[in-house]
């Protein structure tokens, strides 16, 4: 065999290894995104479930100090949506815990805003303070949901602010 035809038997080899390549990198990207939309799902499905997008509006309207100073029917109708608001991101916050950061992105830029604003209401408002006075881990998973959240815009928004400079 020539050198000359040794390359080309080398090249060949070669350029078959790449094509196999490429369709195993194929393969497993339509396995993963597979994987990514069966997790993504039944998350979305249970942070848009029943009245939850309704008990985040509640949550989100109480002003500073508001549960402090209702009583009686009108509390017990700001009090429980809004309980149940900040128990559903405390799930996810643990249900997030175990999953890719690309599934977490996914919610840190579609839901990120509302997770914030309904933890920063739930403090605003006393629903926090009033909780964890009954149990000092009360939401901790919404909790750290929140600051995560906080962080990850955070830097994305540098990421932009960078990326406008140039």
């Amino acid at each position: 065999m020539t050198p000359a035809s040794n390359e080309a038997s080398l090249a060949a080899r070669l350029e078959d290894v790449e094509r196999r390549l490429a369709r195993l990198e194929t393969s497993l990207a339509g396995a993963r995104s597979a994987s990514m939309i069966s997790i993504l799902i039944p998350l979305i499905d249970y942070i848009r479930a029943d009245d939850l997008p309704e008990d985040r509006k509640v949550l989100l309207s109480l002003k500073e100090g508001e549960l402090r100073e209702v009583h009686g029917v009108e509390y017990e109708e700001l009090v429980r949506p809004s309980r149940r608001a900040c128990s559903s991101y405390d799930v996810l916050g643990i249900l997030l815990k175990e999953v890719d950061d690309e599934v977490r992105e996914v919610f840190y830029q579609n839901w990120g805003d509302s997770i914030v604003g309904c933890f920063k209401a739930a403090e605003r408002s006393g629903l926090l303070d009033m909780e964890r006075a009954n149990n000092p881990n009360r939401w901790k998973n919404f909790e750290q949901l929140a600051h995560k959240v906080e962080s990850y815009i955070q830097s994305v928004g540098q990421g932009n602010a960078t990326k406008n400079k140039r």
